[in-house]
């Protein structure tokens, strides 16, 4: 569970399922060739929410400074 305090009232992250494939061999990785249909204002507000993601898993962005750990 995650609290937001800017939030009006108890909430929680819902539950998300992600599904990951290992690959052994970097060359056979290959991105999705369907491009998403967003315009730009959606675009953004998918970057900014995994932004939001991103901190909340990487305690604010300290996992990525080897020093903070």
């Amino acid at each position: 569970n995650w609290f937001n305090l800017q939030w009006g009232g108890f909430r929680r992250v819902k539950n998300v399922f992600v599904q990951l494939e290992w690959v052994a061999d970097r060359t056979q990785v290959s991105r999705h060739s369907c491009p998403l249909d967003f315009n730009d204002e959606q675009e953004a507000e998918m970057h900014r929410k995994l932004r939001v993601v991103w901190d909340l898993l990487t305690e604010g962005g300290k996992l990525d400074d080897p020093a903070a750990r």
